[in-house]
């Protein structure tokens, strides 16, 4: 057995949350106002990215261009299948609460800028990845 008498080396065991832990944390969050700041605000969004993504859409007659903007993971599922299945439908709808979610929970921890960066970078990266994989229906080059 060699020994470094100039070298010292740390193990660090870093504990990762039981579930029940996690449980009581998201809980204990949800109760505080830096939680539901976030979170209203993106509910609130919903309806009106909705509509504003059901105008795009026109009927099916648009070009689908705000759509695949705010709702790029709706539109990503469309290289798979000839249509919008109701699975991502529902996603679309919930997007917006579960990024609020995101931000609430990184509000209460004081990461608000943090998580907004990294949730603008992976929006971003699903809507190139909606321009560039969508259904050529949904491309409006009809």
């Amino acid at each position: 057995m060699v020994c470094f008498s100039t070298c010292f080396i740390e193990f660090r065991v870093v504990a990762r949350a039981r579930p029940r832990q996690l449980n009581r944390y998201v809980a204990s969050s949800m109760n505080t106002r830096r939680f539901w700041i976030p979170f209203v605000i993106f509910f609130g969004l919903t309806p009106v990215m909705l509509f504003i993504g059901l105008m795009s859409a026109g009927a099916g007659h648009g070009d689908y261009f705000l759509a695949k903007i705010l709702f790029p993971y709706t539109l990503i599922s469309t290289a798979m299948s000839d249509g919008i299945e109701p699975p991502f439908i529902w996603l679309a709808g919930f997007q917006y609460p579960i990024y609020g979610v995101v931000m609430g929970l990184a509000n209460v921890r004081r990461k608000l800028i943090i998580a907004g960066g990294a949730l603008s970078v992976l929006h971003a990266i699903a809507v190139v990845g909606a321009f560039a994989f969508a259904n050529e229906y949904f491309s409006g080059k009809r």
